[in-house]
This record gives C-alpha cells, sequence and structure tokens, in this order.
C-alpha cells in the first residue's frame, strides 16, 4: 500500500530564542528556534498544572487541534487545521510509531494514556511525511515517558471523579550502577458520559414500515477499563523498552449510522469486504507555512503563524448507490493563521493564549465538514507559595459546518471552562489535585450524522480528585 505524501515548505524567522530542544522535527535535538516546522512543547509541568488525565484531553490546548467523538465507534478523532481524520495524525512513543495497519489510527488505543508517565509531548502542527512517512499527513505527535533521572523513586497516586472514574498509578525509576530501570503500571475503570441519542438511521425504517428495531432512544456506551504497563531499561547508549496495554470498551451507539470520514487509505478501505476499494490513489498535500516568534523580553514571548495546505484526492465513503465505496471524491485547500503568547510573570505564575482561524473549503467552494472556524484556549496559573497551584483556563470553539446533504442548521458556538487546584508540600511529597472540567456547565455536542438529529451529546459539569505519594 503505498504511503500517503506530504511536501512541505517551511521558513521560520526568529527573532529572539526560545530554550529548550526537540527531537521531533529533524530526529536530532534542535533547539526549539531552529526547528524546520512549526511545532508546540507541552511539558509535565504544564500538563499537572491543566489538570488533565488523558493524552488526547491535552491536545485540545495545542493552537489548530480540536478534539471529536467518531460518531459509529466512539473513537477520538481529531480535527487539525481544518480537516477531521484520526489517521492522518502520525502518533509516537519515544519515537516509534504506534499507528495501526488496519485503520491508520492510533487514537483507538492511544487516546487513554496516563499522563502520570509523559515527560513531554513534542507536536508537529502540519504534515511531516517527508520525513515520517504515511499517517503524517497533518500532523506528527510524539510522547515521551519519563525515564529514571525524572523520577528517582516511585510515585503512586489515585484518584476518583465523574461517572465512576477509578485511577490507580505507579511509576517508578532508579539507576543501577550503569543500568537504568523506570516505567509504570496505570489502571482505569470509568463508564464516561452517557448522553442520550434520540434517534438512529434504522429509526427512519421503523417510521416507514412500522416495525421495532432501532435501539433508540437510548444512551452513548462509551464506558472502558484499561490496563498499562510500561518498562524500559536502558545500559549506556543501548535501551529496551516494552509497552503493553489491555483495554475493554463498551460499543458507543449500535444500529447503522450515516457519516462521512476523511481519512488517508487503510488496509480497512482498500480492502474491506462490499464497500473497500483497492484502486484508491493515495491523498496527497502540499503545505506552505511561517512563523515568526519574538520575545519581547524575559516575561513575554508570542508567535504567528500562516499555512496553505493543498489537498488532493481526499478519500471518503459514497453513497447513494447499492453499495456504498470508499472513492477519491474531493479535492480541498485549507488557509490560516495560528496566533500564541505567553507570559510568565514570576516562578509558575504565568499567563497563556492561544487563537487559530482556519478557512477549510473543498474543491467546489464548500465549507470543509465539522470543523470550526474559530478556535483557542485562554489561561492563567497562579501559584501561591509554596503549598497552592491554581489552573484557570476555557476552551472556546466558533460555529461547524454540515456535509453538503446535512441541512440541519450550522453546530453552534461553545466555551468550557475548566479549574485545577493543586496541593503540595505541606506533608512531606504527598499532592492533592482536584480538577472541574466545564465549571459552567455547558451543553455542547459533537457533530453527529444526519440521522441523528440532536448530534452527540458530550458532557456537562465533571471533576476528579487524587493523591499522589513519591517514595
Amino acid at each position: 500500500m503505498k504511503a500517503a505524501l506530504a511536501e512541505e515548505i517551511s521558513t521560520e524567522a526568529i527573532w529572539f530564542g526560545y530554550g529548550g530542544e526537540v527531537t521531533i522535527a529533524t530526529r536530532l535535538e534542535t533547539p526549539v528556534n531552529k526547528a524546520p516546522s512549526v511545532v508546540t512543547v507541552i511539558t509535565d509541568e504544564e500538563i499537572k498544572n491543566l489538570g488533565y488525565r488523558t493524552f488526547v484531553e491535552i491536545l485540545r490546548t495545542v493552537p489548530g487541534f480540536e478534539i471529536l467523538k467518531e460518531a459509529g465507534t466512539g473513537v477520538v478523532e481529531p480535527a487539525v487545521r481544518g480537516i477531521a481524520s484520526a489517521s492522518k495524525v502520525k502518533v509516537m512513543l519515544n519515537g516509534h510509531t504506534v499507528n495501526t495497519t488496519l485503520t491508520g489510527s492510533a487514537f483507538g488505543r492511544f487516546d487513554d494514556f496516563p499522563v502520570e508517565n509523559i515527560k513531554k509531548l513534542e507536536i508537529i502542527r502540519g504534515p511531516g511525511s517527508a520525513m515520517y512517512g504515511e499517517n503524517a499527513f497533518t500532523a506528527v505527535i510524539n510522547i515521551i515517558t519519563k525515564d529514571a533521572a525524572d523520577i528517582d523513586g516511585v510515585r503512586i497516586s489515585s484518584g476518583y471523579g465523574s461517572f465512576d472514574t477509578y485511577e490507580e498509578n505507579v511509576v517508578f525509576g532508579e539507576r543501577v550502577g550503569k543500568v537504568e530501570v523506570s516505567g509504570m503500571v496505570h489502571y482505569r475503570q470509568t463508564t464516561v458520559f452517557d448522553g442520550e441519542v434520540e434517534s438512529d438511521f434504522q429509526t427512519i425504517f421503523d417510521s416507514l414500515f412500522g416495525s421495532n428495531a432501532s435501539l433508540a432512544p437510548g444512551r452513548v456506551h462509551d464506558g472502558r477499563q484499561e490496563y498499562d504497563l510500561n518498562l524500559k531499561i536502558a545500559y549506556e547508549g543501548l535501551w529496551l523498552q516494552g509497552w503493553y496495554s489491555n483495554k475493554n470498551r463498551d460499543p458507543f451507539i449500535g444500529g447503522n449510522l450515516a457519516l462521512k470520514a476523511f481519512r488517508a487509505p487503510s488496509f480497512y478501505e482498500m480492502f474491506r469486504t462490499g464497500s473497500g476499494n483497492k484502486d484508491l490513489d493515495p491523498e496527497t498535500i502540499m503545505t506552505y507555512e511561517v512563523e515568526l516568534s519574538y520575545k519581547f523580553n524575559k516575561h513575554v514571548t508570542s508567535s504567528v503563524s500562516y499555512f496553505y495546505n493543498n489537498i488532493d484526492d481526499l478519500i471518503f465513503l459514497k453513497r447513494g448507490q447499492d453499495t456504498p465505496v470508499y472513492e477519491n471524491l474531493t479535492d480541498a485547500h485549507v488557509q490560516g493563521v495560528e496566533m500564541e503568547t505567553r507570559v510568565d510573570i514570576i516562578r509558575d505564575n504565568y499567563i497563556f493564549m492561544n487563537y487559530t482561524f482556519q478557512s477549510p473549503e473543498d474543491n467546489h467552494g464548500n465549507d470543509m465538514p465539522f470543523v470550526a472556524q474559530h478556535h483557542g484556549n485562554f489561561g492563567v496559573n497562579v501559584h501561591y507559595p509554596k503549598y497552592i497551584n491554581t489552573n484557570l483556563s476555557a476552551f472556546v470553539s466558533g460555529t461547524r459546518s454540515r456535509v453538503d446533504d446535512d441541512t440541519r442548521d450550522n453546530l453552534p458556538a461553545y466555551a468550557l471552562l475548566n479549574l485545577s487546584v493543586i496541593g503540595k508540600e505541606f506533608f512531606k511529597t504527598l499532592e492533592i489535585q482536584g480538577t472541574v472540567f466545564n465549571m459552567l456547565d455547558k451543553d455542547y455536542s459533537d457533530p453527529g450524522a444526519i440521522f441523528i438529529p440532536k448530534d452527540l451529546p458530550r458532557p456537562g459539569r465533571t471533576y476528579f480528585v487524587g493523591l499522589s505519594y513519591q517514595f
């Protein structure tokens, strides 16, 4: 199967440099201000302050990223710079690809990756196929885990939250002579949000023929139970790493749903019985991007980037015939602007904000579905010496378009406000963290297929409380 092709032309004008280094842009340690791509780095301290519990929740804070639910399966579907698809984002664990060969996506397995073992996230906000091959079509993400020096002992954490969410986690790391051993044991169980879906595709047939086969109205079933094990052994320049994950998840929605999907050619699309098409052409993308970054002083740093994507041969399931078939049915172009500013006030007190404007259209001038033209993140982190840290953040999304044959109004704009509070150092290494998500209990939905009239309901106000202790 041919890999997706991506060509990038990227320039960067840096007036004053940033600190820190990344490996994702060149595969070698490179200062952020020398990276030949637009790169976002999120550290473990920033992740902890935000209060998010899983890898995929953190991605919502990245410029150009939106996080959606795929209507039929409930699997996370990230939208990057106007294109919604899980198989177009390459995900790596310490530099090793974790996308599956069947669907091309990593999000069915790695959406719940625990934050306790993340040292930092490195993200290329744009194509990376020239260096990373297939799936690196709209973005590349490298999850870097903690090693022995980062942990230096054993840290145990436990927590409970909304929807009967239980989390238990042990992170360990130790150096013995020249040998370093580090890893994690993690357990998570949750029923997750169970919003009601009032009708589905089968409801239409029931109304026409007087049958009663539909499972709607009914509840979304997004619960899951997960065990994760990670072990890394290093000896000087040689290291061995293993990752084991056992995840059981409930069926998201029963019934037959109609939904357009935009993905790179995968084994599933090419060879699925009935709808597969082995003659699919690979999707191609030509990207131009430029970023200007400026450090005004030791406190204020800002950047603005412009991107233009020209995409050919997008794939989706062609309906309106006896047997739907995956085909290359349209081209698209997306242009937009991303802006970021961070104000470091004094020791762990900072203000952060980012804003994205994007204009995704197909070759007929229609808006690409499911993504917002405007979205952004705004927040403030306040550290009270020396025991309390608070983080207040907001995610704001504009209206989102429908597919061409969907006559419903666009999905309305919404804003989500989150608050995280950490208490630490008041008793040895004990930490207490509490987070409230969607504090204002905003009612909002992700785009549903045309036969789900009220779309896919998303959670209202939720909470999580956890304890951790370092030995």
